[in-house]
Order: C-alpha cells, then sequence, then structure tokens
C-alpha cells in the first residue's frame, strides 16, 4: 500500500498580486528537473503545521515569515508526483497564505526561487494542482477582501 507523504506549503504573491512565488526543482532536488511549485516540504513532526510552513518558506526561497504573517487556507489537495528515484509518491498538502515576508529570495543547488507573472503559469512545467493552489488562494484573497468591505 502506498503511504501519503503529508505536506504544506505556503502560497506568496508580490503587493500587486500579479506575481506569485514559485521554487524552480533543479537537478539536486528530488522532483524532476525543472518542474516549478510552490514552497513546500515535509511535515517535521516536532513543529506545528504553521512552523512547518514557515521553516519551508525560509529553506526554500530565504524569506523568513512569522506566524502572525500566516493563515491557512481552507484547502487540500492531493497528488501522485513522480520523482527522480523513478518511484511515484502520493503525497498531501496544506497550504497557508503568507501576507508578509523579509529578506531576499535567496536558492541553492536543489530550488531556485522566482516571482512568476500569474500569466507565465500556463508555460511553466508545473507540479500537479500549482495553477488551482494559486487560484484558490486569488478567489480566498478576493471574497474575504468582499466580506470586509
Amino acid at each position: 500500500m502506498n503511504t501519503t507523504i503529508e505536506t504544506v506549503g505556503v502560497v506568496a504573491f508580490d503587493k500587486t498580486l500579479e506575481k506569485v512565488l514559485l521554487v524552480k526543482h533543479l537537478a539536486k532536488a528530488e522532483h524532476e528537473s525543472d518542474k516549478y511549485g510552490i514552497p513546500a516540504g515535509r511535515l517535521e513532526s516536532n513543529q506545528t503545521l504553521a512552523e512547518n510552513a514557515i521553516r519551508e518558506l525560509k529553506e526554500e526561497t530565504g524569506l523568513i515569515s512569522e506566524n502572525n504573517a500566516l493563515e491557512k487556507l481552507p484547502f487540500e489537495y492531493e497528488a501522485d508526483i513522480p520523482r527522480k528515484d523513478g518511484f511515484t509518491k502520493h503525497f498531501r498538502l496544506e497550504t497557508f497564505l503568507c501576507k508578509g515576508f523579509s529578506g531576499d529570495l535567496v536558492g541553492d543547488d536543489e530550488n531556485e526561487p522566482v516571482w512568476t507573472s500569474l500569466e507565465q503559469l500556463n508555460s511553466l512545467d508545473l507540479l500537479p494542482n500549482v495553477r488551482k493552489i494559486v487560484q484558490d488562494a486569488l478567489d480566498y484573497i478576493e471574497k474575504s477582501s468582499q466580506l470586509r468591505s
């Protein structure tokens, strides 16, 4: 039986909501190279869900956020994702909207963080659910701002 790998991700937009933060997976990443996803990773049991999200954001992008700048999104995503080792693994992803961060984008030999225009999403090789994750987050922001009006 396949085990589900529990993960958490962060959706971050620029101030105009015209660009989203993605990470391009490079040669040393376990994901297939040149695939794009949101900053995300496996849960560590000694951390809360939000702490895991903050850690993943920093590890994959160099950006720093805090609990009070994250909002848990009411969506869950599942996908079977092929890995470089030839196996396909089943992932479940919970997401946070990042409403505040500091620092500069810093990549490493696994990930290259990039601000990507929403129009570019259709031309990139994305991991499963990325377009839906971004759209769900934008819809959530729009609905939340209408409620505050």
